[in-house]
């Protein structure tokens, strides 16, 4: 009964959650935030064209904006054709 009353362990557990609170939230903001280099189309492609190492540029794009199968390496895409 006496700890309920005591302020101290309540004012050090209230920081201890508030820090962990702090330590979650900088994680997930930092895996969303960060940006990953992948491969873009440097100009229009039309359908059915063989893709080229020319037709392709890289560029940062948040981790957040990514899909699943974006590709990071122009090698997975080159000699492709365009759907």
């Amino acid at each position: 009964m006496r700890m309920l009353r005591n302020y101290r362990v309540w004012l050090a557990a209230a920081v201890v959650f508030a820090v962990l609170a702090a330590v979650s939230a900088v994680t997930v903001v930092r895996s969303f935030a960060g940006a990953e280099r992948v491969v873009v189309a440097g100009r229009d492609l039309t359908p059915g064209s063989l893709v080229q190492a020319s037709d392709l540029s890289a560029a940062d794009v948040p981790r957040g904006a990514l899909y699943p199968d974006a590709v990071r390496v122009p090698s997975e895409v080159a000699g492709m054709a365009v759907k």
